[in-house]
C-alpha cells in the first residue's frame, strides 16, 4: 500500500512504503536525539534509506555523460574530482564545528547554571560578581522598558525584599531585539512563569 508523507493511504501522492516512512522516522528520532549525521548509525540508516529507494536504479545510466566527446568526459571527471575533496573538507569542517560546539557548550553550561540560581534567587552574587560597569551602562538602562507589576503599579522599591530579578525572561525577551517585536500580550503570563 503506497503512503504519502503523511503516512495517510494515497493513489497519486509521493511513492512512499511503510517501511520507508518508517525508517525515514527512525533517522528524524536519532537526530532529534542530538546524534549529528556523522553518526555512524545514522548514516548507515540513511545508506539503506537510499538505497532502497534507489536500488532499482543502480547502474542504469542516462545516457547523457557517454554521449559527451572525450574532452568533456575528461573534465566532468576533474569536476568530479572536486567535489569529491570538497565532500572530505566539508566533513573535516563539520567534524571540527562540532568538537567546538561541545567545548563551548561545557564553558557556557555552567554560567547558565549560575545565571539561573541568580535570576531565581537561590544565589546571591558577591560584590566581587557585581562588579561590571561599562561605558554604556546608563544608556542601557534608559533602553530597558520597565514592567508594570498586577494592577498597573511601578516595580517595588529597592528597600522591599525581592527574591532573584522578577520577570527575569519576560524582560529579556521584551528588551532584546529579535525577540522584543515578538512578544504579544497573550505571551507576558506564560514568560513571567519561565525560570
Amino acid at each position: 500500500r503506497k503512503l504519502n508523507s503523511m503516512g495517510d493511504a494515497a493513489d497519486d501522492v509521493v511513492d512512499v512504503t511503510a517501511e520507508e516512512l518508517a525508517s525515514a522516522q527512525g533517522i528524524a528520532d536519532l537526530m532529534n536525539s542530538g546524534k549529528d549525521g556523522n553518526d555512524p548509525e545514522i548514516q548507515a540508516a540513511m545508506r539503506a534509506l537510499l538505497e532502497g529507494k534507489l536500488g532499482d536504479m543502480a547502474g542504469i545510466s542516462s545516457g547523457y555523460v557517454e554521449s559527451l566527446p572525450p574532452a568533456v568526459k575528461r573534465r566532468v571527471k576533474a569536476l568530479k574530482k572536486i567535489q569529491s575533496e570538497h565532500a572530505q573538507i566539508e566533513a573535516q569542517y563539520q567534524r571540527e564545528i562540532l568538537a567546538l560546539d561541545r567545548k563551548y557548550g561545557d564553558m557556557y553550561a555552567g554560567m547558565y547554571e549560575k545565571r539561573s540560581t541568580i535570576a531565581n534567587g537561590a544565589y546571591e552574587p558577591t560584590e566581587e560578581e557585581c562588579d561590571w560597569a561599562s561605558d554604556e551602562e546608563s544608556e542601557d538602562e534608559d533602553r530597558i522598558q520597565e514592567i508594570p507589576e498586577e494592577g498597573g503599579a511601578a516595580a517595588p522599591d529597592a528597600d522591599e525584599d525581592v527574591k532573584g530579578i522578577p520577570k527575569f525572561w519576560l524582560s529579556v525577551l521584551q528588551n532584546f531585539n529579535h525577540t522584543g517585536e515578538r512578544v504579544e500580550e497573550h505571551d507576558v503570563p506564560i514568560l513571567e512563569a519561565l525560570q
